[in-house]
């Protein structure tokens, strides 16, 4: 089974106290985006990578990430519009959205998510909850919640085209589940999102603090092997 990646880098790097975008921060000495795109350059079902950046990005990103991709476009101005403009550009009937801060891509969830999309519309990887969780309000706590049936979804979450472009199609403009595209399709089409097990390791690049925790990631995973 084929399938196309879009991976959308749009982000400002606000959060991490950057001054430019996050996907372009060296960390373990590549940029933090290069290690996704070869993940799913290494995936033989994967024949189509979109990379989708901000306007003004484009020519930096065309200039270090050309050779990797087949095409890069831009972004809209907001997560929902950028990944609309990506699925315009798909060719295959299965598609994958990934976040480009998020560089840690293992071939075992790639291959668990491949398997479940043969046989569902709509799949994300996820990790169980670890921690204890507590509802508050005021600073003040509530009550526990039970975390036997929670999940933090990762990507890349992965669709039938056809199935993802009508959820964007059709949901509406100032929803709020924009941002997740597997809730999307389950709140506008009423089609129920199949999780796989995810990686701990698949973190997503969101605050400064998190630069130091990646690299031990990264270069554990892709270190020379002797």
């Amino acid at each position: 089974m084929n399938y196309s990646v879009i991976i959308v880098a749009g982000g400002k790097g606000t959060r991490t106290n950057l001054t430019y975008n996050k996907v372009f921060k060296n960390v373990a000495g590549r940029p933090l985006l290069e290690y996704s795109l070869k993940a799913f350059d290494n995936s033989e079902a994967c024949t189509e990578i979109i990379l989708v950046v901000n306007e003004e990005d484009y020519a930096k990103a065309t200039h270090a990430f050309g050779a990797m991709c087949d095409v890069i476009i831009k972004g809209g101005k907001s997560r929902r519009e950028s990944v609309y403009n990506g699925l315009k550009h798909v060719n295959n009937p299965y598609v994958m959205i990934h976040d480009g801060a998020r560089p840690y891509v293992s071939k075992a969830v790639l291959l668990r998510v491949i398997k479940a999309l043969e046989h569902h519309d709509s799949v994300s990887p996820s990790i169980r909850m670890s921690d204890t969780l507590k509802r508050v309000e005021n600073q003040w706590v509530i009550n526990a919640v039970d975390r036997d049936n929670l999940v933090g979804l990762q990507t890349p979450q992965a669709f039938k085209t056809d199935v993802i472009k009508k959820a964007h199609e059709m949901a509406p403009k100032d929803t709020l589940i924009a941002t997740c595209d597997l809730s999307m399709v389950e709140e506008t089409l009423n089609i129920a999102g199949f999780i796989v097990e995810g990686d701990i390791k698949s973190m997503k690049y969101t605050h400064a603090c998190d630069e130091s925790l990646l690299e031990l990631i990264l270069n554990d995973a892709y270190r020379t092997k002797s």
